[in-house]
């Protein structure tokens, strides 16, 4: 027969050593890894690191526990070395993904066990942690800095989340607030005009509708986001409007078209 003792007690608040006066550490959680990104309280870019994990069902149940632990503490450490305090995500918001279902409750099992482990861990060593929703962070960092920085996408949305933690406010670019005065209104999102993404939410729909999902380089972006001037190789005259590219829905019809503009760009 085997008996089973369940015991909780409370973790003694330690003195905060590592807190947000000079800058923070923004952290994306993912199901294999960790993207962690280093930002001055000015919210300058410094510095940026990956903590991978390796295929988690192949541990025991306990032996998976102690791996995420000896892992967590790889993030706590890097904290502690850039002497900054850290920002995680706030489980109390309703997240979607944009993965499988089963991906998406994996996923967010992991994120559950991970962070209040992480937290634990940051209170025993004097890290401090701060909260934040992460609402379209993947996006803004995709599509504000991938040029700019060329790394991954969650590398820049644990930027993104550190400079939001700071009460930063990502303001759409000129050409992209360019662009989208050229769609006005063919694209119109699902959120509301009032809420503070909706352009962010605009800007995504267009590109996606018009088929265009990869931006995995800078020469990508260079190409394709950069459209301030775009001249008509055959008459060199620049349309008024972007809708003359566009169908009713949208779309691009003649991609021939739209690339000879994109190749034409004059913006850099």
């Amino acid at each position: 027969m085997r008996y089973f003792a369940h015991i909780s007690y409370e973790i003694p608040e330690k003195e905060i050593i590592f807190g947000f006066e000079n800058g923070v550490v923004g952290l994306d959680m993912n199901y294999n890894f960790v993207s962690l990104c280093t930002a001055d309280k000015e919210g300058n870019f410094k510095s940026y690191h990956e903590v991978k994990f390796r295929n988690l069902h192949s541990y025991r149940k306990n032996k998976r526990a102690d791996y995420i632990s000896h892992k967590i503490d790889k993030v706590v450490n890097y904290c502690i070395n850039k002497k900054k305090g850290l920002v995680i995500e706030d489980l109390s918001f309703n997240q979607e993904f944009s993965y499988e279902k089963k991906r998406n409750r994996k996923l967010s099992n992991f994120k559950t066990t991970a962070l209040d482990l992480l937290e634990r861990k940051c209170l025993k060593r004097g890290v401090a942690v701060r909260k934040v929703h992460l609402a379209y962070t993947s996006l803004i960092g995709k599509y504000k800095y991938s040029r700019s920085r060329n790394l991954s996408n969650h590398i820049l949305a644990s930027y993104v989340i550190a400079r939001k933690s700071l009460g930063f406010k990502e303001e759409i670019p000129a050409n992209y607030k360019w662009l989208l005065a050229q769609v006005r209104d063919v694209i119109k999102p699902r959120l509301k005009p009032s809420s503070p993404y909706y352009n962010w939410a605009k800007l995504h729909d267009f590109f996606k509708y018009s088929g265009i999902t990869s931006f995995k380089t800078s020469e990508v972006m260079k190409k394709v986001l950069q459209m301030k001037h775009v001249l008509n190789p055959v008459t060199g005259v620049q349309p008024d409007n972007l809708k003359a590219s566009l169908s009713s829905t949208g779309k691009i019809d003649d991609w021939n078209k739209f690339w000879n503009f994109i190749e034409n760009t004059n913006f850099l």
